[in-house]
């Protein structure tokens, strides 16, 4: 409720600033219904569409980069970093300085250029499964890559498109208008809303691979679909406002400090640090051995995760069967010897 009126607050102060000023107050009355003539035109024409694209796209890069993060267990896995932005970047360019622009061509573009940008880092990483560090250093790799081609293109491309494609590629909120913030902005809550169901497959894998799939999720095809829904948020976002630097890399960070919440944080940090704890607790004398976990280091158990019990003679699978009782003691030839008081 607190960060919802912060929000409030700023874009009423950032609606009224300007070369045109208009008191808050006034701005608050406008936006109630209570103006008319040119100061409802530039507030609710000119600046209202950039305020709320700045909220709802940067709400929209900052949820893509808390998915990359957690998903790489790094701070540094955001689609700026990994190449994902560079890569929409790209494919708006190619629209922009080959087929002519336009909304509709540019924003294919840039979704195309971030989704084969994302294919691409994530077949380079993948050596019987993604590891987070190993697709940082790829996406670093291919960010590099883009850059360069990306600089051709401005090169060969003629001087009013040139220009064109600079300014736009720096990121600006500049010429934004309902027409762009309206059905971008339908996009981007559709895919945050998806997201947001998968925040449970998010947490899950957070825990590692291992632990994740024996849990019962399929860890590379929950990783995949997350990677597309991020990438398609970055392009959405670029499409219309350009490649946007640190956003994604900064805001769940901040995020994470201002709430005081460890649940996404990634890396040994949030539920992984629950883990020891969970390990410790007896099974109980009801527990039994329900199949390997975190391949086959571990054993089953609903509620409970034991540790694996080796093979001896007499119990070749290590099973266990039921708790020793406390006033026993088992040796290592089986024999049960008399606890001493």
């Amino acid at each position: 409720m607190l960060v919802a009126l912060a929000c409030a607050v700023i874009t009423v102060l950032a609606i009224s600033g300007g070369e045109y000023d208009i008191s808050p107050w006034r701005v608050v009355q406008i936006l109630f219904g209570g103006g008319e003539g040119l100061e409802s035109t530039i507030v609710w024409d000119w600046r209202m569409p950039r305020a709320l694209a700045a909220l709802l796209f940067g709400a929209a890069l900052a949820l893509s980069g808390l998915v990359f993060q957690s998903l790489t267990r790094n701070p540094l896995g955001s689609p700026d970093i990994i190449g994902l932005s560079t890569g929409a970047y790209s494919g708006a360019l190619i629209a922009i300085t080959i087929f002519g622009g336009g909304f509709a061509a540019t924003t294919a573009g840039a979704l195309a250029g971030g989704l084969l940008t994302a294919l691409i880092v994530y077949l380079l990483a993948w050596r019987n499964g993604t590891h987070g560090f190993r697709l940082i250093l790829v996406g670093i790799g291919i960010s590099s890559v883009l850059a360069s081609f990306n600089q051709y293109m401005v090169l060969r491309a003629d001087l009013d498109t040139a220009m064109s494609a600079a300014v736009w590629g720096a990121g600006t909120l500049n010429g934004v208008s309902w027409s762009g913030v309206l059905p971008v902005g339908a996009v981007v809550l559709v895919i945050a809303a998806v997201l947001l169901y998968c925040a449970r497959p998010l947490q899950l894998l957070q825990m590692g691979d291992d632990l994740a799939a024996s849990l019962g999720l399929n860890a590379e095809r929950a990783k995949l679909l997350l990677i597309v829904l991020a990438v398609a948020l970055t392009s959405a976002v670029t499409a219309l406002i350009g490649p946007v630097a640190f956003v994604a890399l900064v805001s769940p960070q901040l995020a994470r400090r201002i709430l005081g919440s460890e649940r996404h944080e990634p890396g040994a940090h949030g539920p992984v640090r629950r883990l020891p704890a969970l390990l410790r607790r007896p099974a109980g004398p009801a527990a039994v051995r329900a199949g390997p976990a975190a391949g086959g280091r571990g054993h089953r158990v609903p509620g409970r995760h034991l540790p694996h019990l080796p093979a001896e003679p007499g119990n070749p699978q290590g099973r266990r069967l039921a708790a020793p009782a406390p006033a026993a003691v088992v040796s290592k030839r089986h024999q049960v010897l008399p606890t001493r008081h």
